[in-house]
């Protein structure tokens, strides 16, 4: 306590001259006290690392959304409609599909990629799921109903208007 009275002495001594106005000391008390409350600011280069960011992980999806295009086309060349195709096909496309997140993980998907199925359940499950996502059913569905625009986009936007975030309704956008 004595030390601190000598601390402050010397400090009296030494800044008596100094004017300070009332403003003035009730700024540099809060500053000492921790200082105001101050926003905090984005800065430039984070908006635009975050642009970037959003820029890569896009281009990254169409790439990949790209090569899932290119299988299902070369799969449509080959097989014909979807309910033709093989069943290691089929099972690749769910997997990209549930990879790329267009299509939720369920119970159908898990079976379909742990084998546990007998090859009819397999494709009835194939089919089913392929169905739900086209909005088709699986004889009817072929390259364009699988990657067109409007079933990926209501996929995600779906997503969006499922966590209540202010997205419009679906039916609205996409008409």
């Amino acid at each position: 306590m004595m030390e601190n009275n000598r601390v402050k002495q010397a400090l009296n001594k030494t800044l008596s001259s100094l004017y300070v106005s009332d403003h003035e000391a009730i700024m540099l008390l809060a500053h000492a006290k921790g200082g105001r409350k101050v926003k905090k600011k984005l800065s430039v280069a984070f908006v635009m690392m975050m642009i970037l960011v959003t820029l890569t992980v896009t281009a990254l999806a169409m790439i990949t959304i790209r090569e899932v295009g290119r299988q299902v086309a070369e799969n449509e060349k080959k097989q014909g409609y979807f309910i033709d195709w093989t069943l290691e096909q089929k099972k690749k496309l769910i997997s990209s599909l549930v990879e790329l997140r267009y299509l939720d993980k369920s119970e159908d998907t898990d079976a379909l990629t742990t084998d546990s199925l007998d090859d009819q359940s397999a494709h009835q499950i194939a089919n089913k799921l392929i169905t739900e996502f086209a909005g088709k059913d699986a004889s009817e569905v072929n390259f364009l109903s699988i990657m067109q625009v409007r079933v990926l986009l209501s996929r995600v936007l779906s997503t969006f208007s499922e966590k209540n975030i202010g997205i419009y309704p679906l039916s609205s956008i996409l008409q």
